[in-house]
Parts: C-alpha cells; sequence; structure tokens
C-alpha cells in the first residue's frame, strides 16, 4: 500500500543516516586507539553505497534483495571485523 510503502521508504533512509553516524563514530574510536581503519572504511562505504542503491529503487524485489544483503553484510562484517576491533578494545582497557 502507499502509506506503508513510503514508511519502508522513509525506515530504509533513516536507516541509512544512521549508519553514517554510527560509522563515523567507530571510525574515530578506530583512529583514536590507532587500529588499521582502512579495511573497515571500505566495508563500510561498500554497506552505504548499497543501502543507498535500495533507497533508490524500491519495489517487492529490492526489498526481499535489500533484507538478504543486509543481513550477510551485517553477520559477516560483525564476526569478521568488529569482534577483533571489540577484543583490541578490551585488551587496551576500553569500551
Amino acid at each position: 500500500a502507499g502509506s506503508e510503502f513510503e514508511e519502508l521508504v522513509e525506515s530504509l533512509r533513516e536507516l541509512v543516516r544512521y549508519t553514517e553516524h554510527h560509522f563515523a563514530t567507530e571510525e574515530r574510536l578506530m583512529d583514536e586507539v590507532g587500529a588499521s581503519a582502512e579495511r573497515h572504511r571500505g566495508e563500510h562505504q561498500h554497506l552505504l553505497e548499497g543501502l543507498m542503491r535500495f533507497t533508490v529503487k524500491l519495489d517487492s524485489a529490492s526489498v526481499s534483495e535489500s533484507s538478504h544483503f543486509l543481513q550477510d553484510w551485517l553477520f559477516r562484517h560483525i564476526d569478521e571485523v568488529d569482534r577483533p576491533f571489540g577484543a583490541l578494545l578490551r585488551s587496551r582497557g576500553q569500551r
């Protein structure tokens, strides 16, 4: 329906805004502790580009595709990149 579609589009746009803020904060923290952030920044950029692509063309197929993209990206990114960074922070006495 029209209103549900508009709510979905706005939710995706809000997700992009929040994600940009979260990534900027995370990258700043990485810089502060001297962690290598280039791969991390590249992964963040990849996700943001994917999210923006889905907000441009939104239909039932792209909603399903974006859902799979987000799930795959988040699980892989958290496991392969964020967990090691969290361990580095804990080893330096930061949370």
